[in-house]
């Protein structure tokens, strides 16, 4: 096992200890818990990720003079200090540091208003910029999207920063989700179906799909519950029409199920071929249901479910070469958009790429390989 792999390890017993031994150490967490706006100003809860919080605001909220309040964990500071009034017509960045002094964690701070037209043009996203986000001293990489001047800067949710823990990459094109130069039109995204090494294996963990989604992953319950670490959907001020885009898809060669009994925890399926998932989920939002989460995202029982766009079954196999696919979004039986609910920001929408659908069970073949590029949602036009 790496001296990598054993720092991140070590990290992690050292945040266990401190959470439940709190009087014989200095905590070394270095978290945000809760935020807020005093006054009748957020739309709905706040969405708070590993390295960053997206505040939704009322329309004809000023974002330009916000004093949000940050409730840390134990014994941790912040700068800029909590209730310091910032202009948040652009993106702020806040520091916490633990209790320990040891641990810094930089968190990326947008607000986001409901009924500024975000959504007026649709989305189109090409993946042609990536950036580089941290976990102590390891590096992995995310999708960003720049602000224009109809949306909001953000970045795409996958399970790299859960990879990480495994130290099975030591460069950027070795991650589960990755950009890749030979896409559609320029750069793509490239998801690949990874084996987990053996710290995943004796987590119970043996492969991890390459997975990119309109969310943000919950690093903290990776390990513990990973169908509660997606944490799917973005505010979505329109009703989205169709999903279209170009994608490639190639197949590993063996089938696998996670099988503890089984070498390396992964036991071969001869008669089963992998496949990909392509699909967008256009949700509304509830105070006990802010997200959807891998155990729900495509539950036919979930009340919160409005609109669909699946790619079918028989084209998530091997594609020659790239394709095109346009999906229309159909609406649950009996359901349909409230146009009150829409204009007061209480919809999300994600989309959602996986090179195993059965990824988020441990189901799969290695070395999958799904790209896509050029994708858009269109919007249907008041």
């Amino acid at each position: 096992m790496s001296r990598r792999i054993f720092f991140v390890l070590f990290a992690l017993l050292t945040f266990v200890l401190a959470s439940c031994i709190k009087d014989e150490a200095l905590n070394s967490e270095a978290d945000i818990v809760s935020c807020t706006i005093v006054g009748d100003v957020l739309s709905r809860t706040p969405i708070i990720g590993n390295d960053s919080i997206t505040l939704m605001v009322k329309e004809g909220t000023d974002v330009a003079h916000l004093d949000p309040l940050f409730e840390l964990s134990q014994g941790a500071t912040i700068v800029p200090a909590s209730g310091t009034m910032l202009d948040f017509s652009d993106v702020q960045h806040y520091v916490v540091t633990s209790e320990d002094g040891q641990w810094h964690k930089r968190y990326a701070v947008r607000v986001v208003s409901v009924g500024g037209g975000e959504e007026d043009g649709g989305l189109f996203f090409a993946f042609e910029n990536v950036v580089s986000k941290s976990m102590g001293t390891i590096n992995y990489p995310a999708f960003a999207e720049n602000a224009t001047s109809s949306r909001s800067a953000f970045e795409w949710g996958s399970g790299n920063a859960g990879y990480a823990l495994t130290g099975m990459a030591s460069n950027f094109s070795q991650y589960p989700t990755h950009q890749s130069s030979s896409g559609h039109t320029g750069a793509c995204a490239e998801l690949v179906t990874c084996s987990t090494g053996a710290f995943g294996s004796m987590a119970g963990k043996p492969l991890a799909a390459g997975n990119l989604f309109l969310g943000d992953f919950d690093m903290s319950k990776a390990m513990s519950n990973p169908l509660a670490s997606t944490r799917f959907g973005m505010m979505f001020e329109a009703v989205p029409q169709t999903l279209s885009g170009w994608y490639e898809y190639t197949p590993g060669s063996t089938f696998y199920v996670a099988d503890a009994s089984a070498s390396g925890g992964l036991r071969a399926v001869g008669d089963r071929s992998d496949h990909c998932s392509i699909y967008a989920v256009f949700f509304e939002v509830t105070d006990d249901a802010p997200y959807l989460y891998g155990d729900n995202v495509l539950s036919a029982t979930n009340p919160n479910i409005i609109l669909t766009a699946e790619l079918p079954a028989e084209q998530c196999g091997a594609t020659d070469g790239w394709q095109h696919f346009e999906i229309p979004f159909v609406p649950r039986p009996g359901k349909s958009v409230d146009s009150t609910k829409l204009r007061r920001g209480q919809y999300s929408l994600t989309v959602v790429f996986s090179s195993s659908e059965g990824g988020a069970t441990f189901e799969g073949a290695i070395n999958s390989r799904l790209k896509v590029d050029d994708v858009s949602v269109t919007i249907i036009s008041e």
